[in-house]
């Protein structure tokens, strides 16, 4: 299944960037880069369109102050990228374009937490037992874990970036007096 959807995406991604080439090769046109950014945000205009109205997707304003300096962002790179097209060529600009998919996914990496959501991770020795919160918001599983069985989870579960480098340095007896 993989092998079919990693041709389909071989063929989008190189179909979009001989449309792209194509659509900003014009050097007379000074306006070619807006017209390419124009009909990519048509494109995503649709799809986000029919992801809210037909796929049930959440909108409010908070969602779009949060989102429109990102997209913002994004639309003025494109803009650049394009614009970048006439004087370069497509083998050398695609990598660089493309780029700030990694980009984005080590900021993300990086930035867990950044919002209006807390990380904390709290390392002691103490005596006791658990009993189930009466809050009906609470999202916190507590429990007692050994250095050996934080290891274990870093196998099996995925955490946010801080958290995995606390829980990392606990498990390998690396932070001072735990």
């Amino acid at each position: 299944m993989w092998f079919w959807f990693s041709l389909i995406a071989l063929i989008c991604w190189s179909g979009s960037d001989l449309f792209s080439k194509i659509g900003c090769q014009d050097e007379k046109d000074k306006y070619s880069h807006l017209k390419m950014v124009t009909a990519v945000g048509i494109v995503m205009g649709l799809h986000a369109a029919y992801e809210i109205f037909f796929g049930g997707v959440e909108i409010n304003l908070s969602i779009i102050l949060t989102y429109l300096p990102v997209s913002a962002l994004y639309i003025v790179s494109m803009a650049v990228g394009y614009l970048g097209l006439r004087y370069i060529e497509l083998s050398i600009s695609s990598p660089i374009c493309n780029s700030s998919g990694a980009i984005v996914a080590v900021l993300t990496i990086i930035t867990v937490g950044i919002g209006d959501e807390r990380t904390v991770c709290v390392f002691g020795t103490a005596e006791g037992t658990f009993r189930p919160s009466t809050d009906p918001m609470e999202e916190i599983e507590s429990a007692w874990y050994t250095r050996a069985q934080v290891r274990a989870l870093h196998e099996t579960n995925l955490f946010g970036s801080w958290a995995l480098a606390y829980s990392w340095m606990f498990a390998n007896g690396c932070l001072p007096g735990v």
